[in-house]
């Protein structure tokens, strides 16, 4: 063994030098001790002890304690019987840095930390007041600290002050800000406290925990809060005083928890009551609270019966305008094309009237019970194929679904769905149009049907003429919605598959799934009874326009014509 190793001179001269051996020989990680070392001295690298040096120090005076296996001591040893290294005492420095400082090149320094007074700490416990300054003194958005709004004071006063809340919220008024913002404080203020993020979706899931990992990277002194995270098996992030944060989406089997102080529940408009019955039992120990937030959509559901019928919840309703960094021309502009429900939901966060049920709840979900991929484009075999298309009106999104019929088994399932939204710039016909070739030649669809009522009638007209210029094999079936006979025709025969239980929706067809059950029956003012949704019904629109071409004799709409094109042989992939 050479001196080197026998001999420790930087670790015994080292102002921490007791601490640091006490803390190597009762087991803690090298690495983290090099890490911590860092911290306390930002700017004086003299002071800082490499990992690798330890890891030395650790196998020569704990040889019981090196059993670990650590890649980087291995890497380090193999490195060092190579030559590649040299046991010399140098500066824990990474190699980029010592890269620039060979090349000549001025290494950054390192940022000090901002050293925070103890009664500024102190002062973050005192309520809302405390996460107020919290908020102010700590987050940061688009390089600036944080000035919240009144209406936000006022949620964190309800968070704090009661233990079953529910924001009805409109749009861009900042429901997911605050949200981040008091999930940090909590888990920053209250050690070894456990909270339960659950949203409707994955996508909604990941971007939450993504936007917290990112507050808690560069809002200065909160980087150092942070433990760790994780994505399986359960998605998570721990600070290092204990506290932890959980997320989950709704369908998630979520058990073996207890002692949840808080859950929230985001997008309640799309969580089911099922999904509910899964999470409000794990406060049953230990009191937690539970904050439901959401935008509204109408008076049935989950997160309707949460405001509207449950007594001890403390509701609040945040319009849109209560932002008053909200442009009023906007809300101006689109109060004159959104529909009205659809302008209530989004800006003034009311909640539509469901009416009379056109399908039933539970039909819906007994068909959508399995979760499966719908944004691929994957046939099966044994199945045909048809194409329901709803072209976009004003602020409607274009869609198309594609429904396969089993003709042995009567069974029906959707196989893919998707939206062309106008306000992203994805209007273009000459885009939808390939996005509908490419479905048919992945599916070899032997029905398509647009809709051809309004902006159908031209959009349609040009879609036939796209399709003799591709000489397609399907067939453009038009569907005329004039009236309510056909629309009503049209809604029935899926009713009946749904009621009956014959087809498959994917769970996560959320959208799909909530226009159907929005669909209603209605009058005109002149009387007449329709077909309705309280918000859109672009989706709804398409499913039933996919089903109908399965129907028996399959009748096109008033007014559609059926054009023959040249058929090609269809070339093989």
């Amino acid at each position: 063994m050479s001196a080197y190793q026998k001999t420790y001179p930087k670790l015994d001269k080292h102002p921490d030098s007791d601490e640091v051996k006490n803390l190597i020989a009762n087991g803690e990680s090298p690495n983290e001790i090099a890490k911590m070392l860092t911290r306390r001295y930002p700017e004086d690298s003299s002071l800082w002890i490499s990992h690798s040096y330890m890891y030395l120090y650790r196998k020569d005076k704990h040889p019981e304690l090196a059993g670990a296996k650590r890649r980087g001591q291995y890497a380090y040893r193999s490195a060092k019987r190579k030559g590649i290294v040299q046991t010399v005492n140098l500066p824990d420095v990474d190699i980029g840095t010592r890269i620039m400082e060979l090349t000549g090149q001025e290494p950054k320094p390192p940022e000090p930390r901002m050293w925070i007074p103890d009664e500024q700490l102190i002062s973050w416990m005192s309520g809302v007041d405390g996460f107020v300054q919290f908020v102010e003194d700590m987050i940061i958005e688009r390089g600036e600290h944080v000035k919240l709004q009144n209406y936000q004071v006022e949620m964190a006063e309800k968070f704090l002050k009661y233990d079953r809340v529910g924001i009805v919220a409109g749009g861009q008024v900042g429901k997911d800000f605050m949200m981040q913002n008091f999930i940090i404080w909590w888990a920053v203020t209250h050690a070894g406290s456990t909270q339960m993020i659950v949203c409707s979706a994955q996508a909604q899931t990941d971007a939450l925990k993504s936007r917290i990992e990112d507050k808690l990277a560069f809002s200065g002194e909160l980087n150092y809060t942070y433990a760790g995270s994780k994505a399986k098996p359960v998605a998570l992030i721990s600070l290092k005083n204990g506290a932890q944060m959980l997320f989950f989406t709704a369908k998630a089997q979520i058990a073996g928890y207890t002692n949840v102080d808080l859950i929230w529940l985001n997008e309640a408009r799309f969580i089911r009551d099922d999904e509910v019955a899964r999470v409000s039992p794990l406060l049953g120990i230990g009191g937690g609270k539970m904050f439901v937030l959401s935008r509204p959509l109408y008076r049935k559901g989950f997160f309707w019966e949460f405001i509207d019928r449950i007594p001890e919840a403390q509701t609040m309703k945040i319009p849109t305008e209560m932002n008053i960094y909200f442009d009023r021309k906007v809300i101006e502009a689109d109060r004159s094309t959104m529909s009205p429900h659809l302008f209530k939901a989004d800006y003034m966060a009311e909640f539509s009237d469901a009416g009379s049920a056109f399908f039933s709840d539970k039909a819906i979900e007994d068909c959508s019970k399995v979760d499966y991929d719908f944004k691929t484009m994957v046939p099966e075999e044994g199945w045909t194929y048809s194409i329901g298309i709803d072209p976009a009106r004003l602020r409607d999104v274009s869609t198309m679904i594609v429904i396969g019929h089993h003709e042995k088994k009567d069974k029906y399932k959707v196989f893919h769905i998707n939206g062309f939204n106008p306000d992203v710039g994805e209007s273009s016909q000459s885009v939808q149009f390939s996005y509908i070739n490419m479905l048919d030649r992945s599916f070899g669809a032997k029905y398509i049907v647009p809709e051809n009522t309004g902006m159908g009638g031209p959009y349609t007209e040009a879609l036939t003429e796209e399709w003799k210029r591709w000489n397609t094999m399907s067939r453009i079936e038009p569907y005329d919605t004039h009236g309510i006979v056909p629309k009503i025709d049209l809604y029935e025969w899926a009713r009946q598959i749904v009621d009956r239980k014959k087809i498959q929706i994917p769970r996560e067809a959320r959208i799909l799934i909530h226009q159907l059950k929005m669909t209603q029956f209605g009058a005109t003012d002149s009387g007449k009874v329709r077909v309705e949704t309280p918000v859109t019904d672009d989706y709804a629109d398409a499913f039933c326009l996919a089903l109908y071409a399965f129907k028996k004799p399959f009748e096109i709409g008033i007014g559609s014509a059926r054009r023959e094109v040249k058929r090609l042989p269809r070339v093989s992939r």
